[in-house]
């Protein structure tokens, strides 16, 4: 009769953590802790599968969800100069520690949130994107002259900035 070999699992799963795939790697290792279960024959594989399983959570990154409302806003992780790899609603995958989470959407003040990536802990940040402001300073305003912002004339004061809504 044949019997299942599970140690043929943890080698596989030693293959995939020495070529770095941690998904395949925890999967598996998974898979062979299941179905060794309690079995006192597999008793040392089974504490070098717990160990390394462990070590595989604090290595793997970690899901992370990002929205916002409104949504369509370019996403930055860690970096603007490296560009955004998407927009909200957007999912990824981050190395466990410490982020800094840039959103911009066009006529809203951009927002930065600093997120923890704990090993195995799934993170959601949900933003509401404040509409941006405008200043506006007029200066050699002639007498008489009428500043008018979406054709409704505007009152002005001398040296004081002009305050508007985005998109006008």
């Amino acid at each position: 009769s044949l019997e299942p070999a599970p140690g043929l699992l943890l080698n596989m799963a030693l293959a995939y953590d020495r070529l770095g795939d941690l998904s395949a790697t925890r999967r598996i290792l998974e898979r062979f802790l299941a179905e060794v279960g309690g079995d006192a024959r597999h008793a040392e594989e089974r504490r070098r599968a717990e160990a390394l399983l462990g070590q595989v959570r604090l290595r793997a990154p970690t899901p992370v969800a990002i929205d916002s409302a409104p949504p369509g806003a370019r996403v930055f992780v860690d970096s603007v100069r490296l560009g955004a790899p998407g927009t909200t609603p957007f999912a990824t995958e981050l190395a466990v520690g410490a982020h800094t989470v840039i959103l911009d959407l066009d006529g809203h003040a951009t927002e930065e949130r600093s997120i923890r990536v704990s090993p195995g802990e799934p993170v959601h940040l949900a933003v509401s994107l404040r509409r941006a402001d405008g200043r506006v300073r007029v200066s050699g305003v002639p007498d008489g002259a009428v500043l008018a912002v979406d054709g409704r004339a505007t009152p002005m004061r001398p040296g004081e900035p002009l305050l508007l809504a985005a998109g006008h």
